[in-house]
């Protein structure tokens, strides 16, 4: 029999009749007492509905979603191990309201005080060694707790029994926590595991360790009990944003996209901070301090050289285009370019070459006028500067390269009126945003004809001759003569490639001249050896780090080993201080002249690769 409940659209039915009915499912977590004239209510009673708001609490708080509601900022304080949370609330993801009456001030040097309340709350099992005697990397956030207070009077019960004294009040609160994040143990400096996190977490969408029953603020970095930085958005996330894609089909959750962006800025400055301390200059490239970058942010107008127009910020694979837009317009654009996916750093070659950036030089609606009397385009395009751009050309560019003359004299830079504009606005505006663009599908159709290619550029002869491989050039060219077409034409290709890297050109040359003949699998066979688009990054790295490795006598022993795509795999991988060391072996050795120097280098350099 139905019973109408007073101001309630539900209906009660007992639950004996609805055991029978299929389509009535009950919820065994929400029980109340049923409430009538005459029943004996004991404390069991009121705990029951107590509990059972409670748990409607926590799933109407699960509908709108976790995160921050207001406030709850972290920042750090005036000491070396001290961090501040501001007053706020939020909802962790069970649905529990989390709220900070006000401020508090933390010491992390005292965790062990931490450890010894969360082992009190049962949020530990087993409290862990103190922080002060741990560094790592951990989240800090917010537990809803509650505890009781207040004792009063407790009356017997039964005849023999004796008043004593109960909590008579629960109180609720939230405890501050610090959780330890699994970053897989890298060893590393702060700064890269940073780098290394924010990439897994915005990119990968990996998160690790995070209790549902915890509100995350912020991630800090602790080395010996003194703080390294406090990131707040690496796991912040403000509630409702996780439902703010469009129609769902986003690349990932709003807040996701835009505790990324936020992140990065903040990261960012730091770096903009630490490079102007240390001297170091704006002109860097993304991937020295990151690993990911969202969709759209900042970037150093340094990065962008205005002599001849070159970029070095984004990898040499991404397409970058330098834009004028109105700077009420900024928002708009940056807002679009969220709904697409982060700019991984560390992704393949191909994927990066379908990636567009718009680096965007915000103006004044008013200097629009004036702009366009002196510019032909509001876009021009950018090229890379980094040396690894070579390494990328198809075969088809490269001979297209080879067949065309080019001057050998310097050219000036250009002296037009867009160019001068263009350096103006470049030198007035020292951060520009930039933003990643759609791709458009266009076809690309592959026509041509048959034609004799010939190793007689001008631009290559001038090149080898730079790097002291000219009687190994022309032992390579007199063995042209008696080389197939084909031979020739995957031969010219590959020598481009590496026109720019005086040592991995001179490898290639060696191998090439110990081929008895250039048909064209043995040709093949070698060019797969160097068919790794990232190869040259490395030896930039170790002539950068070491100037011995620029020597005519070392790069020929370095060549004579037949180990220079090898070193150039560890000039990617090792350490600084690991590289450093290696490399002033391996100078050592070659500096020396000993007959045997190409096989120590060798042994030496697979010995490294070994320990890796």
């Amino acid at each position: 029999m139905f019973n109408p409940v007073r101001g309630s659209a539900r209906e009660t039915i007992r639950f004996e009749d609805a055991k029978s009915v299929s389509t009535v499912i009950a919820d065994n977590r929400l029980k109340r007492p049923l409430y009538f004239d005459g029943r004996f209510l004991t404390a069991r009673d009121m705990t029951r509905e107590q509990t059972y708001f409670l748990a409607r609490q926590a799933d109407l708080g699960k509908a709108g979603g976790a995160g921050v509601v207001a406030g709850l900022n972290v920042t750090q304080g005036a000491g070396q191990a001290t961090i501040g949370i501001s007053r706020g609330q939020g909802v962790t993801a069970e649905g529990e309201l989390v709220v900070l009456t006000q401020a508090a001030s933390i010491d992390l040097s005292d965790a062990a005080e931490l450890q010894r309340l969360n082992a009190a709350f049962g949020l530990l099992r087993i409290p862990n060694e103190p922080l002060r005697t741990r560094s790592g990397v951990f989240i800090v956030g917010l537990r809803p707790v509650e505890f009781s207070a207040n004792p009063i009077a407790s009356y017997p019960t039964t005849l023999s029994d004796r008043r004593s004294l109960q909590d008579g009040d629960i109180i609720e609160g939230a405890a501050i926590t610090l959780v330890p994040y699994d970053d897989g143990g890298a060893r590393t400096d702060y700064d890269t595991r940073r780098s290394i996190i924010a990439r897994s977490i915005f990119t990968e969408g990996v998160t690790k360790g995070i209790p549902s029953g915890l509100l995350p603020l912020a991630m800090i970095a602790l080395d010996r009990a003194i703080l390294q930085w406090v990131d707040t958005n690496m796991v912040r996330r403000e509630i409702g944003a996780e439902h703010g894609n469009i129609l769902g089909l986003g690349f990932a959750p709003r807040a996701l996209r835009e505790a990324h962006l936020m992140q990065y800025l903040e990261q960012f400055q730091e770096v903009l901070d630490q490079r102007a301390h240390s001297g170091a200059g704006q002109r860097f490239a993304a991937t020295d301090h990151f690993r990911a970058l969202p969709s759209a942010g900042l970037m150093p107008s340094a990065a962008i050289n205005s002599v001849d127009f070159t970029q070095i910020y984004f990898p040499p694979q991404v397409r970058v285009d330098l834009s004028i837009v109105p700077r009420d317009e900024v928002p708009a654009l940056l807002e679009e370019s969220l709904e697409m996916p982060p700019i991984d750093l560390e992704a393949d070659g191909a994927d990066l070459e379908s990636t567009s950036i718009l680096a965007l030089v915000p103006v004044e609606r008013g200097d629009l006028v004036a702009l366009r009397s002196q510019l032909t385009d509001m876009t021009r395009a950018i090229r890379t500067a980094v040396p690894g751009l070579v390494a990328q050309r198809s075969p088809l560019e490269s001979l297209r390269l080879l067949r065309v003359a080019r001057p050998t004299a310097p050219v000036p830079p250009p002296t037009t009126v867009a160019d001068g504009a263009w350096r103006n606005l470049l030198a007035r505006t020292p951060l520009l945003w930039y933003a990643r663009r759609r791709n458009l599908n266009v076809r690309l159709d592959a026509a041509g004809f048959a034609s004799t290619v010939a190793l007689d550029d001008t631009e290559l002869k001038n090149r080898v001759n730079a790097a002291g491989w000219a009687a190994q050039f022309a032992t390579l060219q007199a063995k042209l003569g008696a080389a197939t077409f084909s031979g020739v034409a995957e031969t010219a290709p590959l020598l481009a490639r590496f026109s720019l890297l005086p040592l991995v050109l001179g490898a290639v040359i060696a191998d090439l001249n110990a081929l008895a003949k250039l048909d064209l699998a043995p040709v093949r066979a070698v060019a797969k050896t160097y068919k790794d688009k990232s190869l040259g990054n490395g030896v930039v790295r170790i002539e950068a780090l070491n100037g011995d490795m620029k020597l005519a006598a070392v790069r020929t022993v370095l060549v004579a080993s037949h180990r220079v795509v090898q070193l150039d795999t560890l000039g990617r991988k090792l350490t600084d201080a690991a590289l450093a060391a290696l490399l002033v072996n391996l100078a050592t050795i070659a500096k020396a002249g000993a007959a045997d120097a190409p096989q120590k280098v060798a042994a030496a350099i697979d010995a490294a690769l070994k320990n890796a």
